[in-house]
Parts: structure tokens; C-alpha cells; sequence
């Protein structure tokens, strides 16, 4: 194939079109996966919410520890999706995981600062929702501390914080 002939310029022509194909279809594909995979979540959330709704209703008081998600990964310690920390009488963890080494000697470090036992235990785990998951899981310790009693649960990116009975609403 002589340079500047019919041949080699269609070769050319037609490489430059496969290519901008291929690229076009990677994006294509990689937008599609990515709209299946929120959609995907979007729907097993919203699942979720509704189970636990509707859980809610039929129990006598949502405190009461009946409540049961369909997916076990909400009680599954090491998962990356749950994290809780009660304080009835005086702080405890019920379970926590941390992202990082360092997520979990700050969550550590401030626990036992605000009356958990030096033995209380945090693992690292598998991947967090967000690289900020070990500052999230220190404010809603201090915000536990602030209240008094409750508990609070990080579940992925939620988090959820539960002040005692009678606790003043000031």
C-alpha cells in the first residue's frame, strides 16, 4: 500500500472511524452501567425504607428491638453498612467498623473520651460509604455525648440519631 493511494487512504479513514466507535461505546456503555447501577440502589433503598416502614406500624413501640431489615447487611457488623453506639448506661459500642486505621483510633479515642470503656472494640473494615466516614462516626459520637442517653447508628450514609426518653429538647 503506497502512501497517498486509494487503499491507504480508505485503511486510514476506516481505522479513524472504528476507533471513534469504540470510544463512543465505552462511554455509551459505561453511562448505561452506571444509570442500572443508581437505579439498582435507588430501588433496594427504597425497598428497605419500606419494609421498615411497615415494620414500624405493626410493632408496639419502635424501640422495642423487633425490628428486622430484609437485607442482612444492615446487621452485619464488618459489612460497611451498619455502625451503632448506645448509651444507656454509660457508652458502649454495639458494633463499629472504620474504614482506616487512623478512622478508627480517632473513633476510639473520642469513645472512651466521653466514658466507653478502654476495651471497647472497633475493627477496620471493607470499604465506607465515604472517605469522611470516620469524621461523620466522631461528630454523632460528641452529639451522643451532648444528649446524654440514645443511641446512634450510622447505616451507610445514613445516620440516625435516637435521644432517650425524656431527654430535654433544648
Amino acid at each position: 500500500m503506497k502512501k497517498g493511494s486509494i487503499a491507504f487512504r480508505l485503511f486510514w479513514l476506516s481505522a479513524g472511524w472504528l476507533i471513534v466507535a469504540l470510544v463512543a461505546t465505552a462511554f455509551l456503555l459505561t453511562e448505561l452501567y452506571s444509570q442500572a447501577l443508581d437505579r439498582d440502589l435507588s430501588e433496594s433503598l427504597e425497598f428497605q425504607i419500606s419494609s421498615l416502614v411497615g415494620q414500624t406500624l405493626q410493632v408496639d413501640t419502635p424501640a422495642s428491638g423487633e425490628l428486622e431489615l430484609a437485607d442482612s447487611r444492615f446487621s452485619r457488623p464488618t459489612s460497611g453498612w451498619y455502625w451503632q453506639v448506645r448509651d444507656e448506661s454509660g457508652a458502649r459500642f454495639d458494633a463499629c467498623t472504620a474504614d482506616t486505621e487512623e478512622a478508627r483510633t480517632e473513633i476510639m479515642r473520642t469513645a472512651i473520651a466521653v466514658g466507653a470503656p478502654a476495651n471497647s472494640n472497633c475493627v477496620v473494615g471493607l470499604g465506607s460509604p465515604s472517605t469522611q466516614w470516620g469524621d461523620a462516626a466522631v461528630l454523632a459520637i460528641n452529639g451522643l455525648a451532648q444528649l446524654g442517653q440514645g443511641s446512634v447508628t450510622i447505616s451507610d450514609a445514613d445516620i440516625s440519631l435516637l435521644a432517650a426518653e425524656g431527654t430535654d429538647q433544648a
